[in-house]
């Protein structure tokens, strides 16, 4: 990793709560500042919180702003308004909010991130660090071992949508989890869901971000709206970052992979998939006629309502940045 010094061997450690520690892999010690900050007590009985937490402040942070009431968003003044009960209704403290019994709580950001299981992709050369990010809040609630054995909950196949109630046997709690979204099925908090961003190793600085995906395979009650408008949607999957300073990446619930120029954030060029492509790309040689390959994983994912399949598609990339086009 590049510094004011030199270069030093670094580990990189994104996470779900959208902080990003950035270590010496030789020793573990922070190459960025980190700082223990106060967060929220409370919890359920038994919890056994710590009154600090670690916080990457020598890198930004992908958790979205802390939430208000008065931000809260809607298609329509009705389910904005429902979204403005729910917020009321809900403990909500910031970061590190602890889920207790009774009230539910809104985590922010939620069980997606922040930063999800594609993690994030770093272009040495130009030292540069591309960090898929999403803003999407969930509402969680603990319920008595008793109360979650009334209810009946027990573990099921996922067949369209996520699984919100959590039995979590052999625990004295069971949980009631799920996006924080109106009767509309519509998130709570505004666009953009999800972002591009690149960050400056050697600095620590935002170079560019940008909206990812847009609203063209999602909408309200999960009909699609076909609108091509940029905003940002959620996403599961990661990006690949190539020497030749493009970043590909298809993730979203928009069913598309993308190619983004690293410096500046460009969009070079966008390709239709004929299912979800929630995965991060690979890229390989061809061994007879030596052209850069890309592929995507396109299986869909049914949380995520995309289209489901079973195939894998192969690009040629051009041989030049100009030729994308």
């Amino acid at each position: 990793m590049p510094t004011a010094t030199g270069t030093v061997p670094a580990l990189i450690q994104p996470t779900k709560r959208g902080e990003i520690f950035v270590l010496d892999r030789r020793t573990g010690r922070p190459i960025k500042p980190v700082r223990e900050i106060q967060v929220p007590r409370g919890g359920a009985p038994g919890d056994r919180p710590s009154p600090t937490q670690p916080f990457s402040v020598g890198m930004p942070a992908f958790r979205g702003p802390d939430l208000r009431e008065a931000d809260m968003w809607g298609l329509t003044p009705i389910d904005q308004m429902v979204c403005r009960i729910l917020f009321r209704h809900s403990d909500y403290q910031g970061p590190f909010t602890l889920i207790g019994l009774g009230t539910p709580t809104i985590v922010q950001p939620g069980y997606g991130g922040g930063i999800d299981h594609g993690a994030i992709s770093v272009d040495a050369d130009r030292g540069i660090m591309i960090v898929p990010a999403m803003n999407l809040s969930t509402r969680s609630q603990l319920l008595t071992r008793a109360e979650a054995n009334k209810r009946g909950l027990k573990l099921e196949p996922v067949h369209g949508a996520a699984n919100t109630m959590n039995p979590m046997m052999n625990t004295p709690y069971g949980a009631a989890n799920g996006p924080f979204t109106s009767f509309l099925g519509v998130p709570c908090t505004p666009p953009a869901y999800a972002t591009m961003n690149a960050v400056d190793l050697r600095t620590g600085r935002v170079v560019w971000t940008r909206p990812f995906g847009t609203a063209a395979d999602t909408g309200p009650l999960g009909i699609r709206s076909h609108l091509p408008i940029t905003m940002g949607v959620p996403f599961s999957g990661g990006a690949i970052t190539t020497r030749g300073g493009i970043t590909f990446i298809a993730a979203s619930m928009e069913q598309a992979i993308r190619a983004y120029d690293v410096s500046t954030g460009r969009e070079l060029w966008k390709a239709r998939l004929p299912a979800g492509g929630q995965a991060t790309p690979m890229t390989y040689r061809a061994p007879r006629s030596g052209r850069q390959m890309l592929v995507i994983a396109t299986g869909g994912k049914p949380t995520l309502k995309t289209t489901l399949g079973a195939r894998l598609i192969a690009y040629a990339l051009p041989n030049s940045r100009r030729d994308y086009r």
